[in-house]
């Protein structure tokens, strides 16, 4: 075009850059304090072990707890928004849902893996990865034995997590994916830090897919994320 259009785009390219330059660098210090953080949180804890007043070490413990799902957002905060900028591969998912499974078996969580995908998927790995551990914590919050179920079509595929718990009112369907929302009935029962849902659905999002929850017809949730399967 005109050279006073090309001299144009070049600056707002040159500004968007320097953006993402500043957001990136942010975003590496936040990493750094919230890494930081855990070694205080740890010497902490390990003193609150030595207290002789069991109400008030259970009153600190909660609050130590507390601060250590803030510190995981952060960092979870951080990994999105690098993992957000990365480009799409196709990827094997059948061996990252297996090694995934394993590693819960091996810690002695029940995750039981059904169906397999069986083609490439369009994805960035360590987001599907961060989104599946965060939906399966979630589920073993409120269960002891989870599902991770897989359903192929011609376009897309579906990994979906499925557990027996209470579900999720239906009003709150939605408002569940907020940042720091967390739901009244439930939030005594497993606390976290509100972050967790809206950081899943972001990652979803940058994936091209999709993050929905649905009450299951005989009781549990039913959180299920769908992708697109890498174009032959």
């Amino acid at each position: 075009g005109p050279p006073t259009v090309a001299r144009l785009a070049r600056a707002i390219n040159g500004a968007q850059r320097y953006d993402a330059e500043r957001v990136a660098q942010v975003l590496d210090v936040l990493a750094a304090y919230a890494h930081d953080l855990r070694t205080p949180l740890t010497r902490m804890a390990l003193r609150c072990e030595r207290l002789d007043d069991g109400e008030a070490r259970d009153a600190i413990e909660r609050d130590l707890a507390e601060m250590g799902e803030l510190v995981d957002a952060s960092l979870a905060c951080a990994r999105m928004q690098c993992w957000a900028g990365q480009p799409l591969q196709c990827f094997d998912a059948d061996g990252l849902l297996g090694a995934l499974v394993d590693n819960y078996r091996d810690a002695g969580r029940s995750v039981q893996l059904e169906g397999e995908v069986g083609r490439p998927v369009a994805t960035c790995p360590h987001a599907l990865r961060c989104v599946l551990v965060n939906l399966i914590d979630n589920a073993l919050r409120y269960d002891s034995a989870v599902r991770l179920c897989v359903r192929v079509d011609a376009r897309r595929v579906v990994l979906a997590v499925v557990d027996s718990g209470p579900g999720i009112v239906p009003a709150e369907m939605e408002t569940v994916f907020a940042p720091w929302y967390r739901a009244p009935r439930t939030a005594a029962r497993a606390p976290d830090s509100g972050l967790g849902l809206t950081f899943a659905r972001r990652l979803t999002l940058a994936m091209r897919g999709e993050l929905q929850l649905e009450n299951r017809r005989n009781g549990g949730l039913e959180a299920r994320l769908t992708l697109p399967l890498a174009v032959a």
